[in-house]
Protein backbone atom coordinates (compact mmCIF):
# COMPACT_ATOMS: atom_id res chain seq x y z
CA UNK A 1 0.00 0.00 0.00
CA UNK A 2 1.39 3.33 -0.69
CA UNK A 3 1.80 6.06 2.10
CA UNK A 4 1.09 9.72 0.14
CA UNK A 5 4.23 11.76 -0.14
CA UNK A 6 3.54 15.84 0.84
CA UNK A 7 5.59 17.26 -1.27
CA UNK A 8 6.52 19.83 1.61
CA UNK A 9 7.59 17.27 3.97
CA UNK A 10 9.84 15.93 1.22
CA UNK A 11 11.27 19.05 0.58
CA UNK A 12 12.00 19.19 4.77
CA UNK A 13 13.52 15.25 4.25
CA UNK A 14 15.08 16.16 1.44
CA UNK A 15 16.93 18.58 3.40
CA UNK A 16 17.63 16.54 6.02
CA UNK A 17 19.23 14.48 3.66
CA UNK A 18 21.45 16.55 2.34
CA UNK A 19 22.62 17.90 5.82
CA UNK A 20 23.41 13.75 6.32
CA UNK A 21 25.34 13.90 3.25
CA UNK A 22 27.19 16.92 4.15
CA UNK A 23 27.86 14.84 7.44
CA UNK A 24 28.68 11.99 5.73
CA UNK A 25 31.30 13.17 3.47
CA UNK A 26 33.35 14.26 6.54
CA UNK A 27 33.36 10.56 7.61
CA UNK A 28 35.67 7.91 5.71
CA UNK A 29 32.70 6.09 4.54
CA UNK A 30 32.59 8.90 1.66
CA UNK A 31 36.04 8.19 0.53
CA UNK A 32 35.90 4.42 0.18
CA UNK A 33 32.80 4.94 -1.80
CA UNK A 34 34.65 7.38 -3.90
CA UNK A 35 37.61 4.86 -4.38
CA UNK A 36 35.01 1.94 -4.38
CA UNK A 37 33.31 3.94 -7.69
CA UNK A 38 36.34 4.80 -9.49
CA UNK A 39 37.64 1.50 -9.32
CA UNK A 40 34.51 -0.13 -10.60
CA UNK A 41 34.08 2.47 -13.38
CA UNK A 42 37.25 1.77 -14.72
CA UNK A 43 37.21 -2.08 -14.48
CA UNK A 44 33.99 -3.35 -16.22
CA UNK A 45 30.99 -1.42 -14.06
CA UNK A 46 28.91 1.68 -15.57
CA UNK A 47 29.30 4.09 -12.67
CA UNK A 48 29.46 8.16 -12.99
CA UNK A 49 32.27 8.84 -11.01
CA UNK A 50 32.69 12.52 -11.64
CA UNK A 51 29.50 13.09 -10.80
CA UNK A 52 29.88 11.55 -7.65
CA UNK A 53 33.21 12.88 -7.19
CA UNK A 54 31.70 16.43 -7.84
CA UNK A 55 28.95 15.90 -5.54
CA UNK A 56 31.35 14.64 -2.89
CA UNK A 57 33.53 17.62 -3.18
CA UNK A 58 30.75 20.40 -3.50
CA UNK A 59 29.68 18.79 0.30
CA UNK A 60 33.09 19.44 1.51
CA UNK A 61 34.92 21.57 -0.42
CA UNK A 62 38.11 21.52 1.69
CA UNK A 63 39.11 18.62 0.93
CA UNK A 64 38.85 18.40 -2.98
CA UNK A 65 42.50 17.62 -3.70
CA UNK A 66 41.94 14.55 -1.26
CA UNK A 67 39.31 13.33 -3.07
CA UNK A 68 41.24 14.28 -6.71
CA UNK A 69 43.79 11.96 -4.84
CA UNK A 70 41.49 9.36 -4.26
CA UNK A 71 39.54 9.15 -7.56
CA UNK A 72 42.40 9.21 -9.50
CA UNK A 73 44.26 6.02 -7.52
CA UNK A 74 40.78 4.35 -7.54
CA UNK A 75 40.82 4.46 -11.36
CA UNK A 76 44.36 3.76 -11.61
CA UNK A 77 43.61 0.25 -9.35
CA UNK A 78 40.67 -0.17 -11.94
CA UNK A 79 42.26 0.02 -14.74
CA UNK A 80 44.72 -2.57 -14.14
CA UNK A 81 41.96 -4.56 -13.43
CA UNK A 82 40.17 -4.06 -16.91
CA UNK A 83 44.16 -4.74 -18.31
CA UNK A 84 43.80 -7.99 -16.78
CA UNK A 85 40.56 -8.52 -17.70
CA UNK A 86 41.11 -7.70 -21.47
CA UNK A 87 44.48 -9.33 -21.39
CA UNK A 88 43.62 -12.61 -19.65
CA UNK A 89 39.75 -13.43 -20.10
CA UNK A 90 38.44 -11.28 -23.15
CA UNK A 91 39.46 -13.72 -26.13
CA UNK A 92 39.90 -17.54 -26.50
CA UNK A 93 42.74 -19.53 -27.91
CA UNK A 94 40.86 -19.01 -31.47
CA UNK A 95 40.57 -15.26 -31.22
CA UNK A 96 36.86 -15.17 -30.63
CA UNK A 97 35.16 -13.28 -27.71
CA UNK A 98 34.81 -15.34 -24.54
CA UNK A 99 31.68 -15.75 -22.69
CA UNK A 100 32.85 -12.83 -20.23
CA UNK A 101 33.27 -10.48 -23.43
CA UNK A 102 30.01 -11.15 -24.56
CA UNK A 103 28.17 -10.39 -21.12
CA UNK A 104 29.78 -7.28 -20.94
CA UNK A 105 28.47 -6.39 -24.85
CA UNK A 106 25.07 -7.73 -24.04
CA UNK A 107 24.12 -6.41 -20.78
CA UNK A 108 26.81 -3.95 -19.67
CA UNK A 109 25.80 -0.17 -20.74
CA UNK A 110 28.93 1.29 -22.49
CA UNK A 111 30.01 -2.03 -23.71
CA UNK A 112 29.23 -2.99 -27.76
CA UNK A 113 31.32 -4.76 -30.21
CA UNK A 114 30.81 -1.64 -32.29
CA UNK A 115 32.44 0.55 -29.44
CA UNK A 116 35.18 -1.80 -29.21
CA UNK A 117 36.32 -2.12 -33.07
CA UNK A 118 36.39 1.43 -32.89
CA UNK A 119 39.01 1.94 -30.30
CA UNK A 120 41.25 -1.18 -31.64
CA UNK A 121 41.37 1.31 -34.71
CA UNK A 122 42.40 4.16 -32.52
CA UNK A 123 45.16 1.73 -30.87
CA UNK A 124 46.28 0.88 -34.39
CA UNK A 125 46.48 4.35 -35.10
CA UNK A 126 47.85 5.94 -32.33
CA UNK A 127 49.25 2.80 -29.94
CA UNK A 128 49.31 3.72 -26.50
CA UNK A 129 49.35 7.92 -27.42
CA UNK A 130 45.49 7.77 -27.22
CA UNK A 131 45.41 6.45 -23.40
CA UNK A 132 46.43 10.62 -23.10
CA UNK A 133 43.28 11.99 -24.18
CA UNK A 134 41.20 8.92 -23.27
CA UNK A 135 40.26 10.02 -20.00
CA UNK A 136 38.75 13.56 -21.51
CA UNK A 137 36.28 11.65 -24.20
CA UNK A 138 32.64 10.37 -24.05
CA UNK A 139 33.89 6.58 -24.91
CA UNK A 140 33.68 4.55 -21.05
CA UNK A 141 37.68 4.41 -19.51
CA UNK A 142 36.86 0.84 -19.01
CA UNK A 143 36.88 0.47 -22.78
CA UNK A 144 40.46 1.61 -23.10
CA UNK A 145 41.74 -0.25 -19.72
CA UNK A 146 40.36 -3.67 -20.87
CA UNK A 147 41.60 -3.07 -25.09
CA UNK A 148 44.70 -2.19 -23.53
CA UNK A 149 44.68 -5.54 -21.95
CA UNK A 150 43.42 -6.59 -25.53
CA UNK A 151 46.07 -5.52 -27.30
CA UNK A 152 49.15 -5.93 -25.02
CA UNK A 153 49.75 -2.42 -24.41
CA UNK A 154 52.88 -2.46 -22.44
CA UNK A 155 52.02 -2.34 -18.82
CA UNK A 156 54.02 0.47 -17.40
CA UNK A 157 53.42 2.63 -20.13
CA UNK A 158 49.48 1.91 -19.38
CA UNK A 159 49.64 2.98 -15.85
CA UNK A 160 51.58 6.01 -16.21
CA UNK A 161 49.10 7.09 -18.83
CA UNK A 162 45.78 6.23 -16.61
CA UNK A 163 47.73 7.73 -13.70
CA UNK A 164 48.41 11.15 -15.84
CA UNK A 165 45.18 11.62 -17.89
CA UNK A 166 43.35 10.83 -14.75
CA UNK A 167 45.09 12.84 -12.52
CA UNK A 168 44.96 16.07 -14.60
CA UNK A 169 40.73 15.64 -14.89
CA UNK A 170 39.76 14.76 -11.95
CA UNK A 171 42.81 17.68 -10.10
CA UNK A 172 41.14 20.19 -12.52
CA UNK A 173 37.38 19.41 -11.37
CA UNK A 174 38.69 19.54 -7.89
CA UNK A 175 39.88 23.46 -8.56
CA UNK A 176 37.02 24.13 -10.13
CA UNK A 177 34.75 23.51 -7.66
CA UNK A 178 37.46 24.96 -5.00
CA UNK A 179 36.71 28.18 -7.21
CA UNK A 180 32.71 28.22 -7.82
CA UNK A 181 32.39 25.30 -5.61
CA UNK A 182 30.59 28.21 -2.95
CA UNK A 183 28.24 29.57 -4.76
CA UNK A 184 27.00 25.97 -6.51
CA UNK A 185 26.53 24.82 -2.97
CA UNK A 186 24.23 28.03 -1.73
CA UNK A 187 22.06 27.43 -5.02
CA UNK A 188 22.08 23.53 -3.71
CA UNK A 189 21.24 24.37 -0.40
CA UNK A 190 18.53 26.87 -0.27
CA UNK A 191 16.66 26.50 -4.05
CA UNK A 192 15.78 23.27 -4.17
CA UNK A 193 14.44 22.08 -7.84
CA UNK A 194 11.03 21.44 -7.65
CA UNK A 195 11.62 18.52 -10.18
CA UNK A 196 14.12 16.94 -7.75
CA UNK A 197 11.51 16.80 -5.16
CA UNK A 198 9.26 14.96 -6.99
CA UNK A 199 11.99 12.53 -7.82
CA UNK A 200 13.06 12.53 -4.46
CA UNK A 201 9.12 11.30 -3.21
CA UNK A 202 9.17 8.74 -6.49
CA UNK A 203 11.51 7.48 -4.95
CA UNK A 204 10.64 7.43 -1.29
CA UNK A 205 7.23 5.58 -2.61
CA UNK A 206 9.86 3.40 -4.79
CA UNK A 207 11.28 2.00 -1.25
CA UNK A 208 7.77 1.96 0.52
CA UNK A 209 7.49 -0.44 -2.40
CA UNK A 210 10.65 -2.99 -2.04
CA UNK A 211 10.75 -2.69 1.60
CA UNK A 212 6.76 -4.07 1.72
CA UNK A 213 8.21 -6.85 -0.89
CA UNK A 214 11.28 -7.87 0.79
CA UNK A 215 8.91 -7.85 4.43
CA UNK A 216 6.32 -10.20 2.62
CA UNK A 217 9.13 -12.74 0.93
CA UNK A 218 11.43 -12.86 3.91
CA UNK A 219 8.26 -13.58 6.06
CA UNK A 220 7.26 -16.54 3.27
CA UNK A 221 11.02 -17.98 3.90
CA UNK A 222 10.84 -17.67 7.59
CA UNK A 223 7.74 -19.59 7.36
CA UNK A 224 8.47 -22.27 4.98
CA UNK A 225 12.22 -22.79 6.94
CA UNK A 226 10.15 -23.30 10.31
CA UNK A 227 8.37 -25.44 8.36
CA UNK A 228 11.39 -27.60 7.14
CA UNK A 229 12.96 -27.56 10.32
CA UNK A 230 9.41 -29.92 11.77
CA UNK A 231 10.28 -32.22 9.15
CA UNK A 232 13.66 -33.40 10.48
CA UNK A 233 11.36 -35.25 13.04
CA UNK A 234 8.97 -36.77 10.38
CA UNK A 235 9.16 -39.59 7.81
CA UNK A 236 8.60 -36.69 5.41
CA UNK A 237 12.11 -35.11 5.55
CA UNK A 238 14.56 -38.35 4.92
CA UNK A 239 12.08 -38.42 2.05
CA UNK A 240 12.23 -35.44 0.84
CA UNK A 241 15.88 -35.43 0.78
CA UNK A 242 16.71 -38.25 -1.13
CA UNK A 243 13.65 -37.03 -3.63
CA UNK A 244 15.69 -33.56 -4.30
CA UNK A 245 19.58 -35.06 -4.22
CA UNK A 246 18.12 -38.01 -6.38
CA UNK A 247 16.84 -35.21 -9.15
CA UNK A 248 19.64 -33.09 -8.58
CA UNK A 249 21.87 -35.76 -9.88
CA UNK A 250 20.07 -35.55 -13.52
CA UNK A 251 18.27 -32.35 -13.98
CA UNK A 252 17.07 -30.48 -10.90
CA UNK A 253 18.79 -26.76 -10.41
CA UNK A 254 18.98 -26.21 -6.23
CA UNK A 255 21.94 -27.81 -4.75
CA UNK A 256 20.11 -30.48 -1.80
CA UNK A 257 22.50 -28.70 0.63
CA UNK A 258 19.56 -26.32 1.45
CA UNK A 259 17.74 -28.91 2.25
CA UNK A 260 20.13 -30.83 4.43
CA UNK A 261 21.20 -27.88 6.23
CA UNK A 262 17.92 -27.45 7.48
CA UNK A 263 17.14 -30.66 8.28
CA UNK A 264 20.05 -31.10 10.19
CA UNK A 265 19.57 -27.90 12.20
CA UNK A 266 15.92 -29.13 12.93
CA UNK A 267 17.53 -32.54 14.24
CA UNK A 268 21.50 -31.88 14.88
CA UNK A 269 21.63 -35.49 16.16
CA UNK A 270 20.38 -36.89 13.43
CA UNK A 271 23.21 -35.04 10.93
CA UNK A 272 25.26 -37.81 9.56
CA UNK A 273 22.00 -39.65 9.49
CA UNK A 274 20.54 -37.29 6.67
CA UNK A 275 24.09 -36.70 5.07
CA UNK A 276 23.89 -40.32 4.68
CA UNK A 277 20.74 -39.97 2.92
CA UNK A 278 21.54 -37.17 0.51
CA UNK A 279 24.36 -38.93 -0.31
CA UNK A 280 22.47 -42.26 -1.10
CA UNK A 281 19.92 -40.28 -3.06
CA UNK A 282 22.72 -38.24 -5.01
CA UNK A 283 24.90 -41.25 -6.06
CA UNK A 284 21.09 -42.88 -7.54
CA UNK A 285 20.55 -40.06 -9.68
CA UNK A 286 23.57 -39.89 -10.60
CA UNK A 287 23.97 -43.32 -12.20
CA UNK A 288 20.32 -42.24 -13.73
CA UNK A 289 22.13 -39.32 -15.25
CA UNK A 290 25.18 -41.56 -16.55
CA UNK A 291 22.24 -43.82 -18.31
CA UNK A 292 20.50 -41.15 -19.70
CA UNK A 293 24.29 -39.13 -21.13
CA UNK A 294 25.27 -43.19 -22.29
CA UNK A 295 22.18 -44.17 -23.99
CA UNK A 296 20.12 -41.21 -25.07
CA UNK A 297 22.38 -38.11 -25.22
CA UNK A 298 23.81 -38.46 -29.08
CA UNK A 299 22.48 -40.11 -32.37
CA UNK A 300 25.11 -42.69 -34.18
CA UNK A 301 26.18 -40.30 -36.15
CA UNK A 302 27.02 -37.96 -32.80
CA UNK A 303 24.63 -35.57 -33.09
CA UNK A 304 22.69 -34.43 -30.03
CA UNK A 305 19.26 -35.76 -29.88
CA UNK A 306 16.31 -34.00 -29.20
CA UNK A 307 16.06 -35.20 -25.75
CA UNK A 308 19.56 -33.72 -25.13
CA UNK A 309 18.35 -30.84 -27.09
CA UNK A 310 15.25 -30.01 -24.75
CA UNK A 311 17.43 -30.44 -22.19
CA UNK A 312 19.89 -27.68 -23.24
CA UNK A 313 17.53 -25.07 -23.91
CA UNK A 314 14.93 -25.71 -20.96
CA UNK A 315 17.08 -27.02 -18.08
CA UNK A 316 18.60 -24.74 -15.80
CA UNK A 317 22.50 -25.24 -15.26
CA UNK A 318 22.62 -26.90 -19.14
CA UNK A 319 24.00 -25.49 -22.38
CA UNK A 320 26.25 -26.77 -25.41
CA UNK A 321 29.27 -24.63 -24.19
CA UNK A 322 29.18 -25.64 -20.29
CA UNK A 323 29.19 -29.44 -22.10
CA UNK A 324 31.63 -28.71 -24.10
CA UNK A 325 34.04 -27.34 -21.20
CA UNK A 326 33.01 -30.24 -19.60
CA UNK A 327 34.07 -32.33 -22.56
CA UNK A 328 37.43 -31.05 -22.79
CA UNK A 329 37.95 -31.62 -19.08
CA UNK A 330 37.31 -35.41 -19.65
CA UNK A 331 39.87 -35.60 -22.39
CA UNK A 332 42.26 -34.04 -20.12
CA UNK A 333 41.78 -35.65 -16.61
CA UNK A 334 39.31 -38.56 -17.80
CA UNK A 335 37.49 -39.72 -14.77
CA UNK A 336 39.35 -38.07 -12.00
CA UNK A 337 37.60 -34.65 -12.58
CA UNK A 338 34.59 -36.69 -10.79
CA UNK A 339 36.52 -36.29 -7.54
CA UNK A 340 36.47 -32.88 -7.36
CA UNK A 341 32.92 -32.28 -9.21
CA UNK A 342 31.22 -32.40 -5.73
CA UNK A 343 33.15 -29.24 -5.05
CA UNK A 344 32.51 -26.98 -8.14
CA UNK A 345 29.89 -24.72 -8.97
CA UNK A 346 28.84 -26.37 -11.63
CA UNK A 347 25.83 -28.36 -11.42
CA UNK A 348 27.11 -32.22 -10.70
CA UNK A 349 24.28 -33.08 -13.42
CA UNK A 350 26.13 -32.00 -16.14
CA UNK A 351 28.93 -34.60 -14.74
CA UNK A 352 27.02 -37.53 -14.46
CA UNK A 353 25.26 -37.44 -18.28
CA UNK A 354 28.44 -35.93 -19.34
CA UNK A 355 30.47 -39.12 -17.76
CA UNK A 356 27.79 -41.55 -19.38
CA UNK A 357 28.35 -39.68 -22.91
CA UNK A 358 32.43 -40.20 -22.56
CA UNK A 359 31.80 -43.83 -21.67
CA UNK A 360 33.79 -43.69 -18.37
CA UNK A 361 33.81 -46.65 -16.61
CA UNK A 362 30.84 -47.15 -14.45
CA UNK A 363 32.56 -48.47 -11.14
CA UNK A 364 34.92 -45.76 -11.31
CA UNK A 365 32.41 -43.32 -11.56
CA UNK A 366 30.15 -44.45 -9.17
CA UNK A 367 33.30 -44.72 -6.40
CA UNK A 368 34.57 -41.06 -7.06
CA UNK A 369 30.81 -40.02 -6.93
CA UNK A 370 30.80 -41.83 -3.50
CA UNK A 371 34.06 -39.88 -2.50
CA UNK A 372 33.33 -36.95 -4.02
CA UNK A 373 29.42 -36.65 -3.28
CA UNK A 374 30.14 -38.12 0.64
CA UNK A 375 32.32 -35.67 1.49
CA UNK A 376 30.77 -32.68 0.40
CA UNK A 377 27.59 -33.76 2.47
CA UNK A 378 28.97 -35.54 5.10
CA UNK A 379 31.45 -32.43 5.66
CA UNK A 380 27.91 -30.47 6.31
CA UNK A 381 27.00 -32.71 8.68
CA UNK A 382 30.11 -32.70 10.43
CA UNK A 383 29.78 -28.79 10.76
CA UNK A 384 26.42 -28.81 11.91
CA UNK A 385 27.18 -32.06 14.38
CA UNK A 386 30.20 -29.96 15.61
CA UNK A 387 28.11 -25.81 15.78
CA UNK A 388 24.79 -26.74 15.18
CA UNK A 389 23.31 -25.00 17.61
CA UNK A 390 25.54 -21.82 17.37
CA UNK A 391 24.43 -21.84 13.67
CA UNK A 392 20.81 -22.47 14.59
CA UNK A 393 20.86 -19.28 17.06
CA UNK A 394 22.45 -16.82 14.43
CA UNK A 395 19.91 -18.12 12.08
CA UNK A 396 17.10 -17.25 14.26
CA UNK A 397 18.76 -13.52 14.36
CA UNK A 398 19.71 -12.58 11.49
CA UNK A 399 17.21 -14.95 9.15
CA UNK A 400 16.49 -12.08 7.25
CA UNK A 401 20.18 -11.16 6.08
CA UNK A 402 20.88 -14.81 5.31
CA UNK A 403 18.04 -15.65 3.30
CA UNK A 404 18.39 -12.59 1.37
CA UNK A 405 22.38 -13.41 0.85
CA UNK A 406 21.16 -17.03 0.11
CA UNK A 407 18.99 -15.53 -2.73
CA UNK A 408 21.28 -13.09 -3.90
CA UNK A 409 24.21 -15.68 -4.48
CA UNK A 410 21.33 -18.31 -6.14
CA UNK A 411 20.78 -16.04 -8.68
CA UNK A 412 24.49 -15.10 -9.28
CA UNK A 413 25.17 -18.98 -9.09
CA UNK A 414 22.88 -19.18 -12.57
CA UNK A 415 24.55 -15.89 -14.02
CA UNK A 416 27.65 -17.28 -13.92
CA UNK A 417 26.82 -21.05 -15.02
CA UNK A 418 24.53 -19.45 -17.92
CA UNK A 419 27.27 -16.37 -19.43
CA UNK A 420 31.06 -17.45 -17.47
CA UNK A 421 30.98 -21.36 -17.95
Amino acid sequence: MFIPVNLYIMKGWFKKLHVWSLQWANTKWGAWSLLICAFADASFIPLPTPLFFSTLTLLNIKKANNYALLATLGTLLGAIAGYSIGHFAWLNANGDFTGLAQFLFDYIPGFSEGVYNKIQIQFVKWDFWILFIASFILVPYKLFSISSGVFDINIFIFCFATLISQGIKYFLLALLIIKIGPEAKKIFEFKLNPIVIKATAFFARAIDVIKAFLDNLMNWLKKKYDWVLKWAETPYGPLALFILAFTESIFFPIPPDVLLIALALGSIKKSFRFAINCTIGSISGAFVGYAIGHLAWTTATGEFTGFATFFFNNIPGFSVNLFNRIKDLFNQWGFWVIFTAGFTPIPYKVFTITSGVFDINLMMFLIASVISRGARFFLIGFLIWKFGHGIKRFLEKYFNIVALGFTTCLIGGFVTIKYFL
